[in-house]
């Protein structure tokens, strides 16, 4: 053996010999304050976890025969109406079930009717748009002896469409090509702009009669996107896509659905940022609702307290393991389990439910507070730390 070796070993001996041989007071607050940190961890910890439910997407497709067309009939039929106002999707409503971010992906709308010519079912658009105008328009509902009847048109459409739209050929007047490509090739949120609010409001109602409401679209609504969201995607991707507060919505919806129900719904457990401020807001509610006959402490300080309440327990527990600045940390434990006994206490007195429970929490609270207090008197024995 080198005698590097042998030093090495000797020093091992040495160090072991010397914790050994610590004093019972040393042992006592090892152990205490191992105790502690890890309840204290432990309880944080507890705040960031919570019950995820997933929606059971293969097991559908597998009871289904056109999964893509039950999804659309879900969302159309069965999310959509729980938050509909005068115009289709209330955005307000929407925005405060299914949070922002999934309203600017998933949700598109109007406030003024517009004309969506992709939902004509035909193989060529042009050609269809071009006999539209021609027969169903000029003819059937504009027409004079020969060709349009131009006044007709000038008080139906506009002076200023019908000088931009139609041209003049041996004596008759005609809707131009121009119109049939403006038709088809401008977005449909600005055409009114481009061929004018009143030529807009005619057409409206001329592809309405003649194709039906489908063309039309008025208020808000869904985007497809979301429907290929929940025929294509896996329930954790469908999850990430939509984000917590939607996927709930979501969930919820297939939980009450006619076609599906609770039996393609799965709850797991786990630990996440949107558990914790889940829990905490629900906390937070119960904290104010007491704080109306109970000033526990300066309203504006509840948030903040709440909020930031699991993230001290777990810093503090980590800490206080490690013998980072021991006494601070164990300070910091017993001013957090004066607050929460003080809290508790009031609720008490003021005789919130259930009581026994609420006495066991209030004595469990001073237990580990006499335990805290106890590891600080102890602490001058302290033999290992990190940061002293």
């Amino acid at each position: 053996m080198s005698d590097t070796s042998k030093t090495d070993k000797a020093l091992g001996q040495n160090l072991l010999k010397s914790i050994l041989e610590w004093p019972g007071e040393a042992w006592a607050f090892m152990i205490l304050r191992t105790g502690l940190a890890v309840r204290f961890f432990t309880a944080g910890l507890d705040k960031f976890r919570g019950p995820t439910d997933r929606v059971e997407l293969e097991q559908m497709k597998e009871n289904s025969q056109e999964f893509a067309a039950d999804m659309e009939e879900f969302v159309n039929g069965e999310l959509s109406p729980q938050f509909e106002g005068e115009k289709g999707l209330d955005p307000e409503k929407v925005k405060a079930a299914f949070g922002e971010d999934f309203y600017g992906k998933y949700v598109e709308g109007y406030d003024q009717a517009v004309i969506d010519l992709s939902k004509i079912p035909t193989k060529d658009l042009n050609k269809e748009i071009k006999e539209f105008l021609d027969f169903d328009v000029g003819e059937d509902k504009f027409g004079g002896p020969d060709g349009l009847d131009l006044d007709m048109v000038k008080s139906g459409f506009g002076e200023e469409f019908a000088k931009n739209f139609t041209y003049k050929e041996d004596g008759a007047h005609y809707f131009s090509e121009e119109l049939a490509k403006t038709l088809v090739e401008t977005p449909k949120e600005k055409l009114a702009e481009t061929i004018g609010a009143k030529a807009h409001g005619q057409f409206v109602d001329l592809f309405s009669d003649l194709y039906g409401g489908n063309v039309i679209r008025s208020g808000y609504e869904f985007k497809a996107e979301l429907i290929s969201s929940l025929a294509t995607e896996t329930p954790a991707q469908l999850a990430q896509s939509v984000g917590p507060e939607a996927h709930a919505q979501i969930v919820t919806a297939f939980k009450k659905s006619i076609l599906y129900g609770p039996d393609f719904i799965t709850t797991t457990y786990g630990y996440g940022l949107n558990h914790y401020y889940s829990n905490q807001g629900k906390f937070l509610e119960v904290q104010e609702v007491w704080y109306a006959n109970i000033p526990i402490m300066p309203k504006w300080a509840l948030g903040p307290f709440v909020y930031g309440l699991g993230y001290i327990l777990l810093l503090v527990g980590i800490t206080t393991f490690l013998g980072i600045k021991t006494r601070l940390s164990l300070a910091v434990m017993a001013l957090t389990y004066v607050a929460l006994a003080y809290g508790s206490g009031l609720m008490v007195a003021a005789g919130a439910s259930p009581k026994d429970l609420m006495n066991l929490l209030l004595l469990s609270l001073f237990v580990h507070l006499f335990m805290t207090v106890y590891a600080l008197t102890l602490s001058k024995h302290e033999k290992l730390a990190l940061v002293k």
